[in-house]
């Protein structure tokens, strides 16, 4: 039976091969069929291939939105709005019936802060029919969340004295301070994913406590930088960045034990501080030796914490406003990378000690009784059995800085809960050390530029108020009316004047800090006049300006900054 059947194929062969009359046709016929299989899955398969692209695309934009517009509320919030963004999004980008498609199927969902998309089409085919190939289904899937990238946020806070005030007008009695508190709370929660215990979820807007979601390789650091009339960073420092010799508007011993004479000379005195450096794991003292207490003994003279500041740069005149730009290379207080040198004094600090300072009147008798007159640059005598007394100076030293670091709830709220008021307001020095203690190439360097490793920053600065200022200050620049290192020496310094001193200088490094690729982000909050709002509107990194006028609206401001500061990943 084989035998017959390969007998007749070679009989058909064998007369094809001696009549070629009509074997094309025949040789045509044979092969057109896989050519146009190969054709049309050709047309066919990109045809798929575009269809899938455009539905992955149009998946991955929903689900991008819908995150994005949940923000850091609930996905059902608003009348479910982000689900709504995320279908609207969707269908804008492939649309039903987009490339002849058909049975669009799209769904997006919410689950631990991720949104998660699926979508699924028909695809008809054209030339694959031939081969029976009717149609064909793709589907796709994706997902969004919030990811924080490694950031590293500094808190520049004004706690001066009237954020223990409640908000002019407001109609409400909570100081300042504790809506603060609430608001930088509510914002390490929305950032960190942590709970912190003594806030309620309505304390901050939302419905429930924090779920923690940030990835373990994601570092999330925070820093503080209170400050009021100066800042307590000095603890901070190596030894070798604070003097060992500085001098102090005070007081210093004089007798005369031939003429049984002894007393005071009131005038600026340079005294020994080395007695603050320690060693070991206490590098830094609380409090030293200085001999001005009776007939010159030595007494014990404590330290919060606080500095007086480098050589700076002294106004030539009573117009600061055109001194700044650039700033002087003489200030270097304002240059906010220099590393001090042992060698050169003027680029150390030195520490602020209030206790060690005497202002200086002269005397005068009215109606029998010797009174303080005028203030006086000269030295003023005393003897040890006058009457005459000189007067100390006022003090506010904040609640101690610290270095960025990652933070355990409860140590973060501790924190923020210790945070102390008092001091008049000056603005350039919580700036200047908020840029110091966060720059990646400066004098910690070491802790804020890790080798490997991109870092996101961000300053948040906010302030209740107006730059104020006092010539009685004792502030970073020693005492204004007497030391006059900001200001020409030839006339008493007034507050008018290191008013717009402090906002020269406050301009001036707003420019600086945006210019380290730092985000600076202003708040503005409580009640301040039209020419500070400006100001601060324009030291702030554009579109990073916010107002608050009430304690929910800082929380609701300090959660959006927060939110704007997570990164939008894509995540499959």
């Amino acid at each position: 039976m084989k035998n017959v059947e390969a007998n007749k194929v070679s009989g058909v062969m064998s007369r094809l091969l001696k009549n070629e009359e009509g074997n094309v046709l025949a040789l045509f016929a044979a092969a057109v069929i896989p050519f146009f299989g190969l054709v049309g899955g050709g047309v066919d398969m990109s045809r798929i291939y575009l269809s899938q692209t455009r539905l992955q695309g149009a998946c991955d934009a929903g689900a991008l939105i819908g995150r994005k517009t949940m923000g850091l509320g609930k996905w059902a919030d608003n009348g479910n709005a982000a689900k709504t963004q995320a279908e609207k999004l969707f269908d804008q980008n492939f649309p039903s019936g987009a490339y002849g498609t058909t049975g669009l199927v799209r769904s997006f969902a919410e689950s631990n802060g991720n949104v998660k998309g699926t979508a699924s089409v028909t695809i008809p085919m054209t030339l694959m029919r031939v081969l029976g190939q009717k149609s064909q289904a793709v589907s796709v899937s994706c997902q969004a969340e919030l990811r924080v990238p490694n950031t590293d946020v500094m808190f520049v806070l004004d706690t001066t004295g009237s954020m223990d005030e409640p908000i002019p007008n407001s109609g409400s009695t909570e100081p300042k301070i504790d809506g603060l508190r609430k608001a930088v709370k509510c914002f390490y929660e929305a950032l960190a994913k942590q709970n912190i215990t003594d806030i309620q979820p309505s304390d901050c807007g939302e419905t429930s406590d924090p779920t923690a979601s940030n990835l373990g390789s994601v570092q999330m650091r925070f820093g503080f930088v209170p400050y009021a009339v100066n800042v307590n960073v000095g603890r901070l420092l190596p030894l070798d960045y604070m003097a060992d010799r500085w001098t102090y508007q005070s007081r210093e011993a004089s007798f005369d034990t031939k003429n049984d004479f002894s007393g005071w000379t009131y005038k600026p005195v340079t005294f020994n501080v080395s007695g603050l450096k320690g060693t070991g794991k206490n590098p830094w003292q609380s409090s030293l030796q200085l001999p001005i207490g009776d007939k010159g003994a030595n007494t014990t003279v404590n330290w919060a914490g606080c500095i007086e500041e480098r050589q700076t740069f002294r106004a030539p005149d009573s117009d600061p406003s055109n001194d700044w730009d650039p700033i002087p290379s003489t200030a270097l207080d304002m240059d906010i990378d220099l590393v001090p040198t042992k060698s050169n004094v003027a680029s150390q600090w030195g520490p602020m000690l209030p206790s060690a300072i005497w202002q200086r009147y002269n005397f005068t008798t009215f109606w029998g009784i010797r009174v303080r007159s005028t203030r006086s640059l000269e030295n003023i005598s005393v003897a040890a059995n006058s009457s005459d007394t000189m007067p100390t100076v006022a003090d506010s030293c904040p609640t101690a800085a610290r270095t960025f670091q990652t933070w355990e709830a409860s140590d973060f709220s501790k924190y923020v809960n210790d945070l102390t008021t008092g001091g008049s307001t000056y603005h350039d020095i919580g700036l200047l050390w908020g840029a110091r203690i966060m720059s990646p190439t400066g004098i910690f360097a070491e802790l804020n530029a890790p080798k490997n490793m991109t870092i996101e920053r961000h300053m948040v600065f906010m302030t209740d108020g107006d730059t104020q200022t006092n010539e009685d200050d004792y502030s970073a620049y020693g005492v204004h009316w007497y030391d006059r290192r900001q200001t020409p020496t030839g006339s008493a310094p007034t507050s008018s004047l290191l008013e717009k001193l402090t906002d020269a200088r406050t301009v001036a490094l707003c420019e600086a800090i945006k210019n380290k690729n730092i985000n600076l982000w202003v708040v503005s909050y409580g009640s301040v006049s039209g020419t500070t709002s400006d100001r601060l509107r324009a030291c702030a990194t554009p579109g990073k300006f916010v107002q608050a006028s009430s304690v929910a609206s800082l929380i609701s401001n300090f959660k959006e900054i927060a939110a704007k500061i997570s990164a939008l990943r894509l995540t499959k």
